[in-house]
């Protein structure tokens, strides 16, 4: 009985609606917090400092 119960709640129709609702709510305060990341490129000094690096690194 309690399993009915259960079913009959998770399944009703009535608040099949309901909770669709509630996923694009959920959506949209995803979207609030989602920002893009400012990609910064290396200056020139790290660029040639790491292909020195990887040298060294292939060497071994």
């Amino acid at each position: 009985m309690i399993k009915e119960e259960e079913l009959r709640e998770r399944y009703n129709p009535d608040n099949l609606f309901k909770k669709k609702g509630q996923i694009v709510e959920d959506n949209k305060i995803n979207q609030e917090y989602t920002q893009l990341i400012e990609y910064k490129e290396q200056n020139i000094f790290k660029k040639i400092l790491s292909k020195i690096m990887k040298l060294f690194k292939k060497n071994n």
